[in-house]
């Protein structure tokens, strides 16, 4: 994957984090107590500034309760 790919993918998987909390009435420290990691962390996947770990993307899957694959899916596409 190109910088490019890479950047369009973690734009479309902050843009769903951030939504799929703010549904679930969460905010950012409560999801970072769930996940075992900061509020940095957080903030920093949701703006697209950090890529996931695989054990965050698990957890964070496991939370909302849905598949990897709608996470990284680019809903705006045609």
């Amino acid at each position: 994957m190109n910088k490019i790919q890479k950047r369009d993918v973690s734009k479309v998987l902050a843009l769903k984090l951030k939504t799929l909390r703010e549904s679930h009435n969460m905010t950012v420290y409560e999801l970072s107590k769930k996940c075992r990691v900061s509020r940095q962390t957080i903030y920093n996947i949701e703006s697209g500034y950090e890529w996931i770990s695989k054990k965050l993307l698990n957890r964070l899957c496991s939370i909302y309760k849905v598949d990897s694959v709608y996470l990284f899916q680019d809903d705006t596409a045609i």
